[in-house]
């Protein structure tokens, strides 16, 4: 059973903690971390979310990403994630934070209310696809795309992305700016 602290609506912590399946059931707002990596060739990794995923199967989402448990450091967190989904090891120094995320997301049955404030990372140790370890519980498949081409899928609204519509313009705009 994975607790999580609650936050107020506009991401202050209350002191309190729930089960994960309870925040997503009542909307109660918590925090997740988002980790993107870059190949050398200035790809960005996705991974293809499991069939057994209860949001989005199937569907190419952010390199890392979860939920922090109750007391969690974020950073900790997400180097916890990379190794639990992709198989890779990294400091918690080869992260870069970029910018937070507020968002809601709320299933078509109606029994999910995901409310979160995500920290977004990008790591900046280099990861290449042959050093990837999958977990099949939460990942099926994992894939560079160019940043052009990923644009180009999501200006065709193909279906084939978690709509992180806001996080993916932000991202571009960070990475663009890393460039300068």
């Amino acid at each position: 059973m994975e607790y999580v602290d609650v936050l107020t609506a506009d991401g202050q912590a209350t002191g309190q903690r729930v089960l994960r399946g309870v925040a997503h059931s009542q909307g109660i707002w918590h925090r997740t971390v988002h980790v993107w990596v870059r190949n050398r060739s200035g790809e960005l990794l996705f991974q293809r979310r499991s069939l057994d995923k209860e949001t989005f199967p199937d569907f190419w989402d952010i390199s890392a990403a979860g939920h922090l448990s109750a007391g969690d450091v974020i950073r900790d967190a997400a180097v916890r994630e990379m190794y639990e989904e992709l198989g890779v090891s990294i400091e918690p120094e080869a992260l870069r934070f970029l910018f937070d995320m507020r968002g809601s997301y709320k299933s078509s049955d109606g029994l999910i209310q995901d409310n979160e404030f995500s920290g977004v990372y990008l790591c900046m140790a280099p990861v290449e696809a042959d050093e990837l370890v999958l977990d099949p519980k939460e990942v099926s498949a994992a894939m560079y795309y160019s940043i052009p081409e990923v644009k180009r899928l999501l200006n065709e609204k193909s279906g084939q992305f978690v709509p992180h519509d806001d996080e993916y313009e932000r991202l571009f705009e960070a990475l663009d700016e890393l460039k300068q």
